[in-house]
């Protein structure tokens, strides 16, 4: 009785940084498979980057029925039937004998599965913690950038040694083995297991005042900070997926060899592990607005340096500054959301947010593809890039608190 039990909230923290390293970093492969794909099938970087935009429109639509189930049923039964189709989808794509058929099975059965791969963990997590949120949410954010790391390095020894179709199929194994595993331990707030949130006044009467207190979806729809939340995070992942997909294939222009090039993506979400959880310190104390400005700023700086970048420690130089800055704002976004409106609809506020996300997230590669096309290379759509960084930046500026306080259901 009187020994000191773990807190439930950290298991739910480990299960949600392995679903975020496997999803999101499978997801992120895409660019180390871009080149054997090219070869054996003869498609521009338009089409083949098209699959990818089409799994990210529907990760950004699937993703807002995604957190309105996980504010109504829980996490655990949303996230099963999502890694359930993504580990279908990669099975799939290791078989595609069409353009056709990849865009169905990476993007719309792919992209259907990783709709459950953000909004619902982080707007789990927001509900288990008051205190240490942003840095519980830096932590989890770290769970991509984990598997960023090591996914695109394995699976691109795994195809030289393999073949992509190998790699496809592993990579669908993993997902249905680990991220399953994972998913049950899941829970959808304290109240599910008679306990409060960490750090929640513990005064009588406020045990379950924390998870009614906000704006409804409705009410949050009408103010300017859930249109400019959005707009930001449409830029912020324009920029992350356009880079992801493209600068690995960009490198290689340059004549940097394979495994050199692969290693650009790698450093980035390295640097990224320590960023984000120090992001999520730093956000706690300075507030989550802030530490988002100052992210956005050392983006505006990485694009200015990616614009010069011809060598491997130039590229290198922009992995680091590119991690610390945009790869950190995984950390910011959910807390930030839950500081403006409150808990109440916080699934289905911030699955709009990452939704639009994910509008910006589909729209970057295949613009920067087509500019690629059309162009011969890559100078424009970095340019743009670095034009996409300055909007996001002021998109943060303008942001203001609501005046009005968030209200209780009674």
């Amino acid at each position: 009785m009187g020994k000191r039990r773990l807190f439930y909230g950290y298991i739910i923290t480990i299960a949600a940084v392995v679903i975020a390293s496997i999803s999101w970093g499978s997801n992120r492969t895409f660019g180390v498979f871009l080149e054997p794909m090219l070869a054996d099938f003869g498609w521009t970087r338009a089409q083949i980057s098209g699959a990818f935009t089409l799994g990210m429109m529907i990760l950004g639509s699937g993703s807002i029925l995604a957190g309105w189930l996980t504010d109504r049923v829980g996490p655990r039964v949303v996230l099963i039937v999502c890694n359930l189709f993504l580990g279908l989808g990669y099975l799939c794509t290791s078989q595609i004998q069409s353009i056709g058929q990849f865009y169905l099975c990476y993007g719309v059965i792919g992209g259907i599965g990783m709709s459950g791969s953000w909004v619902p963990l982080m707007s789990i997590l927001t509900r288990w913690f008051v205190k240490r949120r942003a840095l519980i949410s830096g932590i989890v954010a770290t769970g991509p950038s984990f598997g960023i790391v090591i996914l695109p390095l394995v699976f691109s020894m795994l195809i030289t040694a393999w073949g992509w179709r190998a790699a496809y199929f592993v990579l669908g194994l993993l997902v249905l083995g680990a991220n399953m595993i994972a998913a049950l331990f899941l829970k959808r707030d304290p109240s599910s297991m008679g306990l409060r949130p960490y750090g929640e006044d513990e005064r009588p009467g406020a045990r379950m005042e924390v998870q009614r207190l906000g704006f409804s979806f409705g009410e949050a729809w009408k103010t300017r900070p859930f249109w400019l939340l959005g707009f930001i995070s449409f830029c912020d992942m324009f920029l992350i997926n356009g880079v992801i997909v493209h600068l690995v294939p960009h490198a290689l222009r340059l004549d940097i060899p394979a495994p050199q090039a692969a290693s650009i993506l790698s450093i980035a979400a390295a640097v990224s592990i320590p960023g984000r959880i120090f992001v999520g310190w730093l956000s706690d104390r300075i507030t989550n607005r802030r530490a988002l400005l100052l992210c956005l700023i050392l983006s505006v700086v990485a694009f200015l340096v990616l614009l010069r970048a011809d060598r491997l420690w130039t590229f290198y130089l922009f992995s680091v500054i590119y991690g610390l800055s945009l790869w950190s704002t995984g950390a910011i976004l959910s807390p930030l959301t839950a500081d403006i409106f409150g808990l109440k609809a916080h699934g289905s506020i911030l699955s709009f947010t990452f939704f639009a996300g994910m509008m910006g997230g589909g729209l970057g590669p295949v613009l920067m593809g087509y500019a690629f096309d059309l162009t011969g290379g890559y100078r424009v759509g970095f340019y743009f890039c670095f034009f996409v960084s300055l909007l996001a930046l002021a998109g943060v500026m303008a942001l203001r608190p609501i005046p009005e306080k968030p209200r209780f259901d009674r």
